[in-house]
């Protein structure tokens, strides 16, 4: 059996803790491995001339959810769909802690297209001598620069941090991988003596310089502040990583990519320590629709975000931006109107890109516009001068109902609403549906003012009849 394709097809649910994914997935790892591969990221890299490019820490900040354990065949499912994703580096894990990330790292090589791929080492000499020796691209790593940190975590000061970072890239001799150096806590810390850390990091063979706003403090303009003044002084690719305690990390990985910062941290579902990071498929999202870059496929988005959910236990709320399954759907009249008319007057990008569906339905909040809309979609004639009873009625008994008409029940209401009325067509109970016409969801789905479905009330009217 092939490999589920999760393109098109939003098929995991939220069922359980992440430490029973080997038992949910189990077997799929094999297929993953011997999938045939399609083109991947660097033919797509090799054309985009904007050095934009994403990290997904999925593997490793965001394994550091509470609560969170994944199993290797999980982490080889995620890996599998990034790297079709087109992400231009996977942080696999942490190094020392993880016997399995070999076997990670190991598997891009089936990967005849691939990111790179990166992993992360406390800083000490036989950490990063350790992470190396597992073949990676990239070695992350990081110091803290913030004399808060420095002090009351390490224990030192400023000139003996520096001393620290001399020592340990000199004892820790060449590396086959390049090194990535994170400066921690730079939201709280000495402008001056970051910029300085770095240049001297840089002078030491350190390949790139990755600042973390590690509580979150950092907003949009501070955020491309920072970077701006660290592109001009360093002439070195820049990180950055931001975290969510304020809601910003997203907003703030923008506005670092747009300063001039070659990457960004993400995760999917901006899964990670506290309130995680800046969420994957929203900055993804920005640079392919706002900046044209056309090296990432987002057709596996929609399932790789579910995946992830599942194994996290996450319910992905509805509206949730870029993978919420009814951010498409409209009600209120100005907005349905619009959208008939033409789409783009209210969507940032058509919903077919992200395998999402455009639903326009009736209710409390449409107008004359809208129901003529919807008329229209349906093919439907109607008489003019019954279209003002008809709005009446529409309004009311969704009001009624608290929810949106379905295209069944908005069908009946025509039909009733166009028939001359034995009674006042008011209604006044939204369960005035004797000979009723509904379909089976409406009459199951929505409650009434008692807490009775309208199933249960509609037969109670019947009975009594």
């Amino acid at each position: 059996m092939d490999e589920p394709d999760l393109r098109h097809e939003r098929q995991f649910g939220n069922q359980g803790p992440a430490d029973q994914d080997d038992r949910k997935i189990g077997g799929q790892s094999d297929r993953i491995l011997e999938q045939e591969q399609k083109p991947g990221p660097e033919s797509r890299h090799k054309y985009c001339f904007k050095k934009l490019m994403l990290i997904d820490t999925t593997l490793r900040e965001g394994e550091q959810r509470f609560g969170l354990y994944l199993g290797n065949q999980a982490r080889l499912r995620i890996l599998n769909l990034l790297i079709k994703m087109g992400v231009d580096e996977v942080e696999v894990g942490l190094a020392g802690e993880d016997s399995q990330l070999r076997e990670l790292i190991n598997y891009t090589a089936a990967f005849d297209l691939k990111p790179e791929i990166s992993v992360w080492a406390p800083f000490r000499v036989k950490h990063l001598i350790m992470a190396d020796a597992l073949g990676p691209d990239i070695i992350n790593t990081a110091l803290p620069v913030s004399d808060l940190h420095i002090e009351k975590r390490l224990g030192l000061n400023r000139n003996t941090l520096l001393q620290r970072l001399e020592q340990t890239l000199s004892q820790a001799g060449e590396m086959t991988a390049r090194i990535s150096l994170g400066l921690e806590d730079v939201s709280r810390a000495d402008p001056t003596f970051a910029l300085d850390t770095a240049r001297m990091a840089r002078d030491l063979g350190v390949w790139r310089i990755r600042l973390s706003d590690s509580v979150g403090l950092f907003e949009p303009t501070s955020a491309g502040r920072i970077i701006a003044g660290f592109k001009k002084s360093l002439n070195m690719p820049l990180a950055f990583h931001g975290h969510n305690d304020f809601g910003m990390a997203t907003a703030n990985a923008v506005s670092a990519l747009s300063a001039g910062c070659d990457y960004s941290d993400v995760s999917v579902l901006g899964i990670g320590e506290r309130s995680g990071i800046a969420r994957l498929e929203e900055v993804l999202a920005w640079l392919v629709f706002r900046t044209d870059h056309q090296k990432y496929d987002l057709t596996w988005l929609p399932g790789l975000s579910d995946l992830v959910a599942d194994l996290a236990g996450i319910r992905i709320d509805e509206h949730r931006p870029i993978v919420g399954s009814k951010i498409f759907h409209v009600e209120s009249g100005l907005h349905a109107d619009a959208l008939y008319k033409n789409p783009e007057l209210f969507e940032p990008f058509a919903p077919e890109q992200l395998d999402l569906k455009r639903k326009i339905q009736l209710g409390a909040k449409s107008g004359k516009s809208a129901v003529q809309g919807k008329l229209k979609e349906l093919f439907m004639d109607y008489d003019p001068g019954r279209l003002e009873a008809l709005v009446s009625v529409v309004r009311q008994e969704a009001g009624l109902r608290r929810a949106p008409l379905s295209d069944t029940s908005f069908k009946r209401i025509c039909r009733e609403v166009e028939r001359p009325p034995a009674k006042d067509l008011t209604l006044k109970n939204p369960l005035i549906i004797q000979d009723v016409q509904a379909d089976e969801s409406d009459l199951n789905a929505f409650s009434c003012p008692s807490g009775k479905s309208c199933r249960a009330l509609a037969e109670t009217s019947r009975s009594k009849a």
